[in-house]
């Protein structure tokens, strides 16, 4: 299914206006002996579902004790994030693993098991702080292929209510593979594939959007949202203020995420 979405000025900024952040706090799981795994919490406790957002480029968000990121704040998903607040979507950040929070980050370590293992254990632990919320992930750019590698791996209690990929790694990169590198065929929950009809990054062209929906085949329900518009870039095609990043365009892009989680078979 394919669809353009699009809200009004106004609307876009009543949801901005109303995007106060949550107190954020900071939940620290162990995955392995003396591995550290931070998530930051942005969670009142009345919201009808919750999402754990998956940032770009090496993943290292550097979660401090307050719950807040100290890097990639630029990053689409974790600059617009309060517009899903405002619709009463409880965020969750989680952080690349102790292990991995220098040199290159999640580079090369996104497709593994191990990486699916740690998002099932923090899907999990939402779970049991959170009892009756449904858990969904949402990762953008490199982000988009450690949400891939959690549909495909995580089973029970630790897979998710549902995905959303934007902007997401359909080509074959040297360092971090693609979404396509795991199996996506057997992930039986909701899915969301959004993407800019203008992403000029050579990694998520937005013509791979419908195989990337195609792949999710047991996804059930499933959509594809394109968009176009926005502001003129102010950083490199595959960086976070161009289209790539839905740059000007942020609040009409997590509004219509917003109304899939909310609504998945709407």
């Amino acid at each position: 299914m394919r669809s353009k979405s699009f809200l009004s000025a106004a609307a876009i900024a009543i949801a901005a206006g109303c995007a106060a952040p949550a107190s954020a706090d900071v939940m620290k799981l162990q995955p392995r002996p003396g591995v550290e795994l931070r998530l930051g919490v942005e969670v009142r406790g009345n919201e009808r579902a919750i999402v754990l957002l998956f940032a770009g480029g090496h993943g290292m968000l550097h979660i401090d004790e307050s719950g807040q990121p100290q890097g990639l704040r630029g990053n689409f998903l974790i600059r617009a994030r309060n517009y899903l607040a405002a619709r009463g979507i409880g965020v969750v950040l989680i952080d690349a693993p102790s292990d991995h929070l220098g040199g290159n980050g999640l580079t090369g370590y996104r497709t593994s098991s191990a990486h699916a293992a740690e998002i099932g254990m923090a899907v999990a632990a939402i779970r049991q702080r959170f009892p009756g919320k449904a858990v969904w992930l949402a990762g953008t750019s490199n982000g988009s292929v450690s949400v891939a590698a959690a549909a495909a791996y995580l089973q029970g209690t630790q897979r998710p209510d549902g995905v959303v990929f934007t902007s997401s790694i359909t080509q074959q990169s040297r360092l971090n593979g693609s979404v396509f590198n795991v199996s996506l065929a057997n992930y039986s929950g909701a899915a969301l594939v959004a993407s800019h009809e203008g992403d000029g990054c050579r990694f998520t062209p937005a013509a791979d959007a419908p195989r990337l929906l195609a792949a999710l085949a047991g996804a059930r329900p499933k959509k594809l949202l394109t968009f176009n518009g926005g502001s003129p870039p102010r950083s490199e095609p595959c960086e976070a203020f161009s289209q790539h990043g839905f740059v000007g365009i942020e609040g009409q892009v997590m509004n219509a995420i917003a109304d899939f989680i909310l609504r998945p078979s709407s």
